[in-house]
């Protein structure tokens, strides 16, 4: 099994001293090293000239270079590294703003070491990971509806196709949904499909980014 290659950037030295220890013992993993500063890790990718996919943690507020500028340079440069931010601070409006505008996740430092490798395994494989910090920011995961407003009549979407799509945004499959909703999967995929044609996505990960980047998404 290839084994998932990790940076961190973080100016909290033990803290990076003990997520490195992890990353280095677990089987999953390949640990490419700890940065205490945005430019110390830019610096690090301009000079070994990388071009290998990975995935950044990145802290938020960093010396110099903070976590976004970070990322808007990586996304730039280096599209086939993937970000996961961690950060102390739980604020709402700022794991929302991160989520429309750059990460893949967004984890608090306090989550589970569990929460962190599904995460850093989803943002590698799939570009995102809907952590439980981003579901209670986004309100979806106590069972509030998605609503859309103001978008072009081509798109709209049906109650039914929302439903699916805050289950889709939610991580299930088709099985899932299906189970869930009391459908056939046949049904399910016919309004994936539905979901994939009206937002002009091609996959899961484009359907997300639809649902969170919208301008005109609010959740109720």
């Amino acid at each position: 099994m290839k084994k998932i290659p990790v940076f961190v950037v973080d100016d909290q030295t033990l803290f990076c001293d003990v997520l490195g220890s992890y990353l280095k013992a677990a089987i999953k993993f390949e640990f490419l090293g700890c940065f205490n500063s945005g430019n110390d890790f830019i610096n690090y990718l301009h000079s070994e000239n990388y071009n290998d996919r990975a995935v950044a943690i990145l802290d938020i507020n960093l010396p110099e270079l903070n976590g976004p500028e970070i990322y808007k340079i990586v996304q730039n440069e280096y599209p086939q590294i993937k970000t996961v931010f961690l950060s102390s601070f739980y604020n709402r409006a700022i794991i929302r703003q991160m989520m429309n505008k750059y990460a893949g996740s967004f984890l608090v430092k306090n989550c589970h070491i569990n929460e962190l490798v599904d995460a850093l395994e989803h943002v590698y494989h799939f570009n995102y990971y809907m952590s439980d910090s981003v579901l209670k920011a986004f309100d979806w995961s106590n069972g509030n509806p998605l609503v859309f407003t103001d978008l072009p009549q081509s798109c709209k979407l049906s109650k039914r196709e929302l439903e699916i799509l805050k289950l889709i945004c939610l991580q299930m499959n088709s099985h899932e949904i299906a189970d869930k909703l009391f459908l056939s999967v046949r049904t399910v995929e016919n309004h994936r499909n539905s979901l994939l044609l009206k937002t002009g996505s091609t996959n899961s990960v484009g359907l997300v980014s639809f649902a969170i980047k919208n301008d005109t998404f609010f959740p109720s």
